[in-house]
């Protein structure tokens, strides 16, 4: 066919396949061949072509996607640089004598389109060549897409089915092929290579927020550190219970507020999953839906909003989402009531007596692990109050009747002399033991608390969101845990005499005031000492 004043219009469009719910669609273009007629465009031919990316991977994109591609950078791009490739194409076919139809332009548009189509199949994977998988498909296919054809034509509703129509089925086929294939490649990935690749739905906010979990390009550390990463659980925990709407362009003040409030409202989620990432945290959807939940205390929930904002301002930075606000404006106090209940309490009352510590330092529990936890707190507490993290690193170690340990928050060595329970500790295991593992440490604990029993009653401040009890009374054994250590050695310190400014030689805390949190100005076994003191001294006056 020839053509006087060639003009080729091009129109993008999305197709959803066949049997597809899953919301993404197919990008194609359709080609309008012509002549320009004194200004007045006259269509002789219409051609439908898919879009390849530079990889030859099928392009998908969403309805949101598609309707707000011109600011989509990448997209645009795809679209430009195939519609500028459709026009020189289509010149030359002419020029060449090439029939026009979809068919030849997507050969000659995507030469390599072979390789493509290739690169999914596996090795093993057998493929079927004759006259009629050529009509349909112009090359050999795996059998299996060929049986899921034939099978699909037969199931197929539509009376007198066309030739088209039948095409229309063949391409859908191969094409659920390919995407079982690659989200079978995709979900082999770890999660850093989802993100590193941009394997991942830019347009939901919830795997936007895992972005965070991956590593900065520039010097390979996560975007986030460990504790930050809880995040993906408050995230989710709504996402699941209340169904939000989890389009990155609906992320806004109110998302948030809702977000905010459900926390305040419904409390935490008992679930303790491992194991999980932002992706495949999805399996445990019931688990989370059926969970008991407690209330937040104040000081929790004021974290998770410190990592929401941290969260933000990562997907600003890197231009992942439409919101700007800055999230200084966003503070916890807007969702409490204003009567706050500090938790610096805890640190005075959550300390062992010295005659408890004894109790648990010098009792055999008739079992090893149990044995092992009650030496690793003997190590914690006498070695220096260590925190739990500090237990688990490699610059822990016995060296002439020395501990050596690096302190992890201050970013110092300490090393202190082995003294009292802990000499037993060291001969024992002829140095330091192998450690259980933190869950085992911590649930050991328990136990031996309740064995002992630590049945000291503390009253503490109720710190629940919404509780309307000032104090609550809780036993030892109720609440003791492997941070006791801290707090712990101040006691036996003080009992022995130290100084405040000696304690802190001992223990590395920054200053003698961080102490007053621990100690107060008095103990009560110094109030105790102080009064037996006076009273012996009345009652010799009394004499």
């Amino acid at each position: 066919m020839k053509f006087e004043n060639l003009e080729v219009r091009t129109n993008p469009f999305k197709k959803s396949p066949p049997r597809k719910k899953d919301g993404l669609y197919q990008l194609k273009i359709r080609v309008f061949i012509g002549s320009n007629d004194n200004g007045r465009f006259r269509n002789k031919i219409t051609l439908e072509i898919k879009v390849l990316d530079d990889s030859k991977k099928q392009v998908l994109v969403s309805a949101g996607e598609f309707n707000n591609r011109k600011s989509n950078k990448a997209l645009n791009l795809i679209i430009l640089k195939t519609e500028n490739k459709i026009n020189t194409t289509v010149t030359n076919m002419i020029e060449g004598n090439v029939k026009l139809t979809s068919e030849n332009l997507f050969k000659y548009l995507y030469k390599s389109i072979k390789a493509k189509k290739t690169e999914y199949a596996d090795e093993a994977e057998k493929t079927i060549w004759n006259d009629e998988v050529g009509k349909f498909y112009g090359e050999p296919v795996p059998v299996s897409v060929w049986e899921k054809f034939k099978i699909a034509v037969i199931e197929d509703e539509t009376e007198n089915i066309t030739e088209e129509e039948m095409q229309n089925i063949a391409e859908s086929v191969y094409f659920d092929h390919v995407r079982s294939k690659e989200t079978r490649r995709i979900g082999n990935m770890s999660y850093n290579e989802r993100y590193n690749t941009g394997n991942y739905n830019k347009s939901n906010i919830f795997e936007l927020f895992g972005f965070c979990w991956s590593d900065n390009p520039k010097n390979g550390e996560p975007l986030i550190t460990g504790s930050y990463r809880s995040l993906i659980v408050q995230l989710n925990d709504f996402r699941f219970n209340t169904k939000p709407s989890e389009s990155v362009k609906d992320f806004n003040d109110a998302w948030i507020t809702n977000f905010l409030k459900y926390l305040i409202n419904k409390g935490y989620p008992l679930v303790h999953i491992r194991g999980y990432d932002p992706f495949t945290i999805i399996k445990y959807r019931g688990r989370f839906v059926k969970a008991e939940r407690v209330p937040y205390n104040e000081i929790s929930f004021q974290k998770v909003v410190k990592h929401l904002k941290r969260h933000i301002d990562i997907l600003q930075k890197y231009d992942l989402i439409p919101y700007k606000k800055n999230t200084k404006l966003l503070q916890a106090s807007d969702y409490l009531k204003r009567k706050s209940k500090k938790q610096t309490y805890t640190r005075r009352e959550h300390s062992l007596t010295v005659h408890e510590f004894n109790l648990i330092a010098d009792t055999d529990f008739k079992d090893h692990k149990l044995n092992l936890a009650r030496d690793m707190f003997i190590i914690a507490v006498l070695g220096g109050g260590f925190r739990t993290q500090e237990l688990y690193n490699d610059h822990i170690y016995v060296q002439d009747n020395r501990l050596h340990i690096y302190r992890t928050k201050t970013n110092e060595t300490s090393t202190n002399p082995i003294i009292l329970q802990l000499s037993d500790v060291v001969r024992r295991h002829n140095g330091l033991p192998e450690f259980l593992k933190v869950e085992e440490f911590r649930t050991c604990l328990q136990t031996i608390a309740k064995q002992i029993p630590l049945d000291r009653i503390i009253s503490i401040p109720d710190t629940l969101i919404n509780s309307k009890k000032d104090m609550i009374k809780v036993r030892i054994h109720e609440i003791f845990n492997p941070y006791f250590a801290r707090k712990t050695i101040v006691t036996i310190l003080n009992h022995l005499g130290l100084s405040e400014e000696e304690i802190i030689e001992f223990t590395s805390h920054s200053d003698t005031r961080t102490l007053k949190y621990y100690k107060g100005n008095m103990t009560i076994e110094d109030k105790e000492r102080l009064m037996q003191a006076k009273l012996i001294i009345a009652s010799t006056n009394q004499q």
